[in-house]
């Protein structure tokens, strides 16, 4: 979300919560988001969440920056598939992995269920690395907020992006954005 913040041009303060010495579980903060996640934006004392949500709202207040299809073009029905099926789709399997292998003590772990989740995971990106063949962006010539999804989504696991030729060149390329490299500092 802030790399897309930085595309937009926006100002924004981050604030930082310690989830994992319970900086979520707080009252306070469970009214901004009532599982204790990140992230949360707050527009005018309204608080948001769900990252996807909060990229597909800031794109379409900001239509004239263009990184969504126009509403009623062609490219929004892609548009709209890849951005679910990147945080649908895509990302619990990456969450499960980093859960059950980092994240979780040893003794909370599902180790077996590593194994299913790296299997869809690796299936989905297949599915993207043919889909990325011979193209520059995920959706039509355009640089898009997908692609911040995606790119962001591809940091979690770089290792299972080995085999993916087409990934890792795209990946590359995404990350050498001026507003990419912003938010690395």
């Amino acid at each position: 979300m802030r790399w897309l913040l930085e595309e937009l041009s926006l100002p924004y303060e981050l604030i930082y919560i310690d989830l994992f010495n319970g900086g979520g579980e707080t009252s306070a903060y469970k009214l901004k988001h009532p599982l204790g996640c990140v992230p949360v934006m707050d527009v005018n004392g309204k608080h948001m969440f769900e990252s996807g949500a909060i990229c597909d709202w800031l794109v379409d207040c900001y239509p004239d920056k263009q990184l969504a299809p126009h509403i009623h073009s062609i490219e929004r029905i892609e548009y709209k598939q890849w951005m679910y099926f990147i945080i649908a789709t895509m990302e619990p399997h990456a969450w499960n992995i980093i859960l059950h292998t980092k994240i979780l003590p040893v003794n909370k772990r599902i180790p077996h269920s590593v194994v299913f989740e790296q299997q869809k995971y690796i299936d989905c990106l297949h599915i993207i690395d043919k889909e990325l063949m011979g193209k520059k962006f995920l959706i039509g010539d355009k640089f898009t907020v997908v692609d911040i999804l995606l790119t962001t989504l591809m940091n979690w696991l770089p290792k299972q992006l080995q085999a993916f030729k087409n990934i890792k060149s795209y990946c590359n390329k995404i990350k050498s954005r001026e507003c990419y490299q912003l938010i690395q500092k």
